[in-house]
């Protein structure tokens, strides 16, 4: 399966490139989410990398969508 993962924000929304994966990874990656705002966030996006601090992240949703 493929998924992408989306992230938005008050800077707008942010998408990972494409990623090839099996289903129990996909399982894994939706359990690493729920602590996806404890922290700073990074990521390979279509137009080039970008990180994002905690206070922002906080703020921001996480979409890991199915393709």
């Amino acid at each position: 399966m493929k998924i992408v993962l989306i992230v938005k924000n008050k800077f707008g929304e942010f998408r990972s490139n494409p990623i090839e994966l099996e289903e129990e990874d996909y399982e894994n990656i939706v359990e690493l989410s729920k602590g996806f705002y404890l922290s700073g966030y990074e990521m390979d996006t279509e137009e080039g990398f970008v990180v994002m601090p905690p206070e922002i992240i906080k703020e921001s949703i996480l979409i890991i969508q199915k393709q």
